[in-house]
Formats: C-alpha cells, structure tokens, sequence
C-alpha cells in the first residue's frame, strides 16, 4: 500500500516571510486521484498539466493551524485567493511538486469540519509558464538565422547546417 504525504507551503496575506512546508493530515479513506494528461491542445492558451479531484482534507489542529483565517482579508493568515506550493511524496520519496488550491471549508457549529482542496502540477496553464515572455527573449532561436543565398541553401540541404 502507499502512504502519500501531503505538504503545503503557507502564503500569508502581506507577508514577505517565506514559509516552510506543513506536512498535513490526510483523511485516511480519502484518496488522491492524480490525473497526468495535457487536457486541451487547440487551445494553446488552457493547455494543464497534472492535476488532482477535489479531496478533502479534516480540520485537524495541524490542519487548522495551516488553514487559519482563511475566511477573513482584514486578518493575517492563509490567503485563499492565492496557489500554495505544494508537493506530494509517495512512500517518502519526492513524487509531485505543484500547487494546491483551497476550493471550500465546511462548516459545523460555526466551526470548520473539513477543507476541500485541489492539487495542480507547477504549470498550470502555458501562460502561466511563458507569462510576459517574448520570442526575441529565446536566444537559442538565433541558432536558425543563416544566410539565405543560394551556395548556402545548397550547402545546408547536402550537409545540413549547425
């Protein structure tokens, strides 16, 4: 059976502090269903990589304390609103580095039950990958730039060029 292990870096609202990973608590019969599949290649701009379903994990104290004011913008604690780094271990080995997503927190007496989460790959989208990027910034393109005379076409086409 594999033991999978979750870990979670906080971000907290208007902090610069750089967190360090919170391993939190699984629900036991809870599964992580990873799915590794490029979802929508004509459309270049919502091409995903790995992500997870939904799943749940309990308001445990280690789990609250990761999870704290997450409700509350006035209030310095975990910001829903933005991806954590996270990374998931099989068995103690590294296995997934990506981000997770704070989907839902059920409620019980006014107090949270469960956080419903979803766990992404480190590209979420290509844009997110390329961001502001421009084709001029790829300098190992100039690698296509030759002379186009006709002793060079000839040239590349017998032996081909660097």
């Amino acid at each position: 059976m594999q033991k999978v292990i979750l870990h979670i870096q906080p971000q907290l609202r208007s902090s610069t502090v750089v967190q360090d990973f919170v391993q939190v608590d699984l629900m036991e019969e809870d599964l992580i269903t990873l799915t590794q599949v490029i979802q929508d290649v004509k459309s270049i701009d919502k091409v995903f990589t790995d992500f997870s379903k939904t799943f749940n994990l309990p308001a445990s104290k280690t789990n609250n304390k990761l999870f704290q004011y997450w409700y509350n913008p006035d209030i310095e604690g975990f910001d829903n609103q933005i991806m954590s780094n996270a990374r998931i271990e099989l068995n103690h080995f590294a296995f997934k580095e990506g981000k997770i997503r704070l989907e839902s927190v059920t409620m019980r007496n006014n107090v949270p039950s469960m956080y419903k989460v979803t766990f992404f790959g480190n590209t979420v989208t290509l844009n997110d990958l390329i961001g502001e990027d421009k084709l001029e910034s790829l300098e190992w393109l100039n690698n296509f730039n030759h002379n186009g005379d006709n002793a060079n076409i000839k040239n590349g086409l017998e032996f081909g060029l660097n």
